[in-house]
């Protein structure tokens, strides 16, 4: 949360099992420092992706997804933003 608030970068690739918190609780106030920051959740439990997208992020990418999809879906974000 640091690092957001001095760079407030485009995109956060944010892992959904965080440890010693919850990423759902993390969501809103990541809004609330950058309001037009593209937020996609990381979890290797593709259960996760439903309530990850309830909490307001933009995307999911599964931990298993090959390094392409990845990279496929840090661009497909990266020209939302450029609309």
């Amino acid at each position: 949360m640091a690092q957001v608030r001095v760079a407030c970068p485009d995109l956060v690739l944010l892992d959904w099992e965080l440890p010693g918190g919850t990423a759902a609780e993390l969501v809103p106030a990541l809004r609330a420092q950058c309001p037009n920051l593209v937020i996609t959740a990381l979890s290797s439990r593709p259960e996760a992706h439903q309530a990850a997208l309830n909490v307001g992020v933009d995307g999911f990418i599964s931990k298993g997804s090959s390094p392409q999809e990845v990279i496929a879906a840090v661009k497909n974000y990266q020209r939302l933003n450029e609309v």
